[in-house]
């Protein structure tokens, strides 16, 4: 009778925010779903699922985010697994910690970021479709194996103990993906 009314049950698990302004999502907050919004966002919550945004993206340091993102300019603080395009830029601060493909037009890796993946350039790369772009199954007339196989050309994955980028410029120059450093080879 005295306490506080009691706030309605979402029975769906997928969540849309129509305003251009910023959503925040606290770190105390936990989401899982499909994560869809129109602006830019804060996570410093937990979120397991799909992101989707047409704005910028912040990951703070508290935030533990396992999903596929796609969003305007990002930039991570805090744990991410899962594949990412940015369809701006992207950067790995700090205090980051990355696992998985990242699709992005520029990609910056702060000393002490941690990332274990792979990264190509947006333009360079077969751009997967927008995790909000889902194609019905009726509508999708057999082509599931070939989009599959698409997606493994573009998600392989790469061990970076074992392979290394060498820049066609400069053959001296590799660059380590696990760790984003450049070395040089003597010959």
């Amino acid at each position: 009778m005295w306490g506080k009314p009691e706030s309605p049950k979402r029975t769906s698990s997928t969540f849309s925010a129509n305003s251009g302004e910023t959503t925040y999502i606290a770190a105390d907050a936990e989401f899982n779903g499909k994560l869809t919004l129109k602006g830019s966002a804060r996570i410093d919550g937990k979120i397991q699922g799909q992101i989707a945004l047409n704005g910028d993206l912040i990951i703070g340091p508290s935030a533990v985010i396992d999903a596929n993102i796609q969003a305007g300019a990002i930039s991570i603080s805090g744990e991410v697994r899962g594949d990412i395009v940015a369809q701006e830029s992207l950067e790995l601060c700090s205090t980051a910690r990355m696992k998985g493909s990242i699709f992005s037009k520029q990609l910056k890796i702060d000393q002490g970021a941690q990332f274990i993946g792979t990264s190509r350039l947006l333009e360079d790369a077969k751009q997967p479709a927008r995790p909000s772009e889902e194609i019905p199954a009726a509508a999708n007339h057999g082509k599931e194996a070939e989009a599959e196989a698409d997606m493994e050309d573009i998600l392989k994955p790469l061990d970076p103990l074992e392979e290394e980028q060498t820049d066609s410029d400069n053959p001296t120059a590799s660059r380590n993906v696990a760790y984003g450093r450049t070395k040089s080879r003597r010959r």
